[in-house]
């Protein structure tokens, strides 16, 4: 197989059409990465019944996805985690998309405390990261079995904080430094400055709340 070494990803102010993606091309753009998966979900398989975890799972995808649906180019799902993309083209555009993963946050307690009365111990971590991605399409041509990838540090970042979050003392939300650094005054008075596995960021309150 000869492999192409000349291709040309130019840059892009916007996430372009999944449309314009061939098995050949790649777009360069910035984004923001907004992952969510419940914390344990391992103890929870061995602690629970399967359909009762079933109706947790479904409900806690179905919710976040929600969430994110109508404002994300791309929305993912990856066993018990959501992970979605977004344009970023205005300073304050980082100011509502945060506010989406302060929604995803507070949907996950209340699902927390429905499902807490069922003696299930449930939470999760959301995890948000800005940057430089790669944009392209990988698949097998002729199959339709194909999807998007974002190849950068921005969707590492964001999964790797939200694995993070909700434990180990976190709170539920970490953010990367470069999202910390696009917020407005009042935005940031609710993190606090950590590192994650030699990464600086910010975690969330433990009373933070969205405001829709």
């Amino acid at each position: 197989m000869i492999i192409n070494e000349s291709l040309s990803y130019p840059e892009r102010d916007n996430i372009p059409k999944e449309s314009s993606l061939t098995y050949d091309n790649g777009f360069y753009v910035n984004v923001v990465a907004i992952y969510t998966d419940i914390v344990g979900s391992s103890k929870l398989l061995a602690g629970h019944k399967i359909p009762t975890l079933a109706r947790l799972y479904r409900e806690f995808i179905a919710k976040a996805i929600e969430k994110s649906y109508g404002s994300s180019q791309y929305i993912t799902i990856q066993g018990d985690c959501v992970g979605s993309v977004f344009d970023v083209t205005q300073e304050k555009d980082m100011d509502f998309l945060l506010n989406i993963a302060l929604s995803i946050d507070s949907m996950q307690r209340e699902l927390a405390d429905k499902y807490r009365k069922q003696s299930i111990n449930f939470g999760a971590g959301i995890g948000m990261a800005y940057g430089r991605a790669l944009m392209i399409k990988a698949g097998l041509k002729g199959t339709g079995i194909n999807d998007i990838l974002w190849i950068g540090d921005v969707v590492n970042q964001a999964c790797h904080f939200c694995n993070a979050a909700g434990r180990n003392g976190h709170g539920s939300i970490i953010i990367s430094d470069r999202v910390y650094n696009k917020l407005n005054a009042e935005n940031q008075e609710n993190f606090s400055r950590i590192s994650v596995d030699g990464l600086d960021c910010y975690e969330s309150g433990k009373r933070y709340r969205a405001d829709i």
